[in-house]
Order: structure tokens, then sequence, then C-alpha cells
């Protein structure tokens, strides 16, 4: 089996026609710093139009917030590895539900990064296979935080076994992909 991953994945499946996936988009991500005699604030995400949701960076002194919606687009010329500069915008965003919803922080970030989000149309991750190919997409900036179970996943199915769960919520021909 062949495994593939990431918003480009689909372009190996063939006769695929229907648009699965959104365009890719960029998040902004900033980290606090966390003093040693401050307790570390859990994890949390603020329902709301900004979808704010905050993360302890495990082993470091680190405190990550970003926003759980999409952000903008990625250029149609943009590949995985192309830089991306911050968005002022969205720093002042996360900025200010540092100061809001962490008041034992500095709501300075210490630093910044950009990240890539590939989503579906319904926010589930595709988890499937379609002859030899494996495919891992879609997980829609989520997936890190299910990476051992999907590495399990995909793993069983590149190996030809079944996996424990039922994938059929995943799977690439799900009626709520289609347009």
């Amino acid at each position: 089996a062949l495994p593939i991953s990431g918003p480009d994945a689909l372009a190996l499946v063939p006769g695929l026609r229907a648009p699965v996936l959104r365009p890719a988009t960029w998040q902004q991500v900033v980290y606090l710093g966390i003093e040693h005699d401050v307790t570390t604030p859990p994890v949390f995400i603020e329902w709301g139009p900004d979808m704010v949701y905050g993360l302890p960076v495990t082993g470091q002194p680190l405190y990550k917030l970003a926003q759980h919606v999409p952000g903008p687009p990625l250029p149609e010329d943009a590949t995985p590895d192309t830089e991306h500069t911050d968005d002022p915008t969205l720093v002042t965003t996360l900025t200010e539900a540092a100061r809001r919803l962490l008041p034992g922080l500095d709501p300075t970030p210490v630093a910044t990064e950009r990240c890539l989000y590939d989503n579906t149309a319904d926010g589930d991750f595709i988890v499937d296979r379609v002859g030899r190919i494996v495919i891992g997409s879609g997980t829609c900036g989520h997936g890190f935080k299910f990476a051992p179970l999907l590495g399990d996943l995909l793993a069983d199915l590149a190996m030809g076994l079944r996996p424990p769960i039922d994938l059929t919520r995943f799977s690439l021909r799900r009626s709520q992909l289609r347009a």
C-alpha cells in the first residue's frame, strides 16, 4: 500500500472527481511564556466567532493559542514549505484573547508561527484505503491530538488489516464530502 497524507494527497486517488477538501488555510499561532511560579492553565476552547483554543506545550514553559476556524486560504502557488509571515490582525486577535482569557499570563507572544490546515467539508478526517492507496487527510488542524490513533489506523489499513473501529464516518466515499 502507498500511504499519502496532507492537502495534496487526494490528487493521487484515481478517478476522484468530487472536491472533498476545502482549500487549505494558514493558521496563526502564538506562544505565551509561562513563569515558573504560575499555575499552567488547562486546555480550553472558547466557543464563539473566534473559536480561540489554548493548550500547554509539553516539556516547555510555553502556552499555545490559536483559532479553530479557517484562516486565510493558501495561495494557489504555495506549498507547505512556502514561508508565511505572521498576520498582524490574527496576532492581535489572539493577544486580546490571551488578555481576556488568561489573566495570569503575559499576553505578549514570545514566539509565533503559521501552520497549515487541510479541511474537509464536514470537519471529519479522511482515513481510508482505495486499492493500494491508504489515505490520511483532512485533519482540519485537530489531527495532531489524534496522531497515535490515526497512525495505528492507517498502519492497519496499509497492512491490509481490519482496524479495531468502524471507519465508515471517515470514509472518502461518505456522502457529506460530496458537493
